[in-house]
C-alpha cells in the first residue's frame, strides 16, 4: 500500500533579498505497517513530483495556496512524527518539502553526455551600416542647387540588418536545405 497523505501540518513562507518565493510544507504521512521506513516512503511516494507547480488544492482540496511560477525543489526531508514515543512503532512521518520561484537548480542539473541530445542554441543581434543616400525616390540624383552632389549627414542614415543565430549538432548536414537561404529573406515572420 501507498503512504496515505493526512494533511499538511505547518506552512511557512519567505521572500529572500531578490524577492523571489519559497513555500515551505510539512505533511503528516501515516504508513500501513510498522515496518515501513523511509526508503519505502520514497519509492512509494504520493506528493509532488521535482519541478511541479505549486498548487495545493490538486492534493488536499481543503487547502488553498496556488504560484503557477513556484516549482518543486529537489529537498526532501523525511522525519519521524514528534508525537511518537521511542518504545511505539513509528507509523507516522512529517516530510518537508520546498517550492520555489528560483529555478538556478533547474538549469544544467544533469550533464548532457551526447551531444546530439544538447539543446538549441539561440541567438540573434542587428549588424548596423552607414547608408548614403545618392537619389531621390524618383531616381533624380541629390544635388545642392549650384549641382554638386549633397554629402555629409544630409544623406546619412543608419540600417540594421536583424540577424539570428541558431547553434546545433546534427549528424549529417541538411546542405539541401542551407543552400537555398543564402541571401535571403523570410516571407513570413519565424
Amino acid at each position: 500500500m501507498t503512504p496515505r497523505l493526512v494533511g499538511p501540518l505547518t506552512q511557512k513562507f519567505r521572500r529572500d533579498e531578490e524577492g523571489h518565493r519559497w513555500y515551505d510544507i510539512d505533511w503528516l504521512v501515516e504508513t500501513e505497517s510498522q515496518h515501513d521506513t523511509i526508503a519505502w516512503i520514497l519509492s512509494n511516494w504520493p506528493l509532488f513530483a521535482v519541478g511541479s507547480q505549486f498548487d495545493l488544492t490538486a492534493a488536499w482540496p481543503g487547502v488553498r495556496g496556488t504560484d503557477p511560477w513556484a516549482f518543486c525543489t529537489p529537498e526532501l526531508n523525511i522525519s519521524a512524527h514528534r508525537d511518537i514515543k521511542e518504545s511505539s512503532p513509528v507509523r507516522h512521518w512529517i516530510v518537508s518539502q520546498t517550492w520555489s520561484t528560483k529555478q538556478s537548480w533547474r538549469c544544467q542539473t544533469f550533464p548532457i553526455e551526447n551531444p546530439l541530445f544538447e539543446p538549441v542554441e539561440m541567438s540573434g543581434d542587428f549588424v548596423h551600416e552607414q547608408r548614403v543616400a545618392s537619389v531621390d525616390r524618383f531616381g533624380a540624383t541629390l544635388k545642392h542647387p549650384n549641382f554638386q552632389p549633397i554629402q555629409g549627414p544630409a544623406v546619412e542614415h543608419k540600417y540594421s540588418h536583424p540577424t539570428i543565430h541558431f547553434g546545433f549538432n546534427s549528424l549529417a548536414l541538411p546542405l539541401s536545405t542551407f543552400v537555398e537561404l543564402i541571401n535571403h529573406v523570410n516571407d513570413a515572420p519565424l
